[in-house]
Parts: structure tokens; sequence; C-alpha cells
């Protein structure tokens, strides 16, 4: 059996009972992590809702489970009071430099005096 434990997850219930679910899962991606895998195994458990937060890109997808038993990308949550965008600006993002390839502005082609 695989187990996926996410980064965060908002439970129904008391405190402290096992709980085989979760009403929203959070994911934040990084380098080399299995986010993409995880949405088919949430959705098998019947979690309501999935968010992925990427400090990279700084960005937040918000996705619910539909009636056809995948996610699909929403605005906001039914879950709770949020949308992605909300989310996404209220974030104390951390300085991580992005990997990928930066263009040269020309502003970087001028000659420093």
């Amino acid at each position: 059996m695989i187990y996926r434990i996410p980064d965060a997850s908002l439970r129904p219930g008391s405190r402290g009972s096992f709980l085989a679910t979760a009403l929203l899962v959070v994911e934040i991606v990084s380098a080399g992590d299995k986010t993409a895998r995880k949405p088919p195994f949430y959705a098998a458990h019947e979690v309501r809702e999935l968010v992925t937060v990427d400090p990279v890109t700084r960005t937040v997808g918000w996705l619910a489970l539909a009636a056809d038993g995948g996610y699909h990308a929403v605005k906001r949550s039914v879950v709770i009071d949020c949308a992605a965008t909300k989310l996404a600006d209220q974030l104390d993002w951390p300085g991580i430099a992005d990997p990928r390839p930066r263009l040269p502005t020309p502003r970087d082609s001028r000659a420093v005096s």
C-alpha cells in the first residue's frame, strides 16, 4: 500500500481521531517531488479539494473533486472561504531563486561605470 502524506490538511471530526480522508490537502511543490502524481490518490480517498503551492513561480493552484471523480481547477474553495489569488497574495514567499534560465534584459547589457 502506498501512503501519501500532504504538507498540510484540513480534516473533519474531533481532534486526535484518525480519518482515512481530508476535506482539503495542501501540497508544496519542490524540485523532483511527486506532486503531479498525487491527485489520483487523493481522488480515490475522496479528498474534496487539493491546493498546490509553488514557491518558485509564487503561484497557488486550487482543484476541486468533481462528479466524474477527477480534479478540476477552481478559483475559489467551497471548503474554506478563500480564493487561490487571495492565498497567493497573503503568503510570505521564501526567497527562492528561480532555476529557469533568465533572458538578459537591456539593463543587463549596459556597462557599469
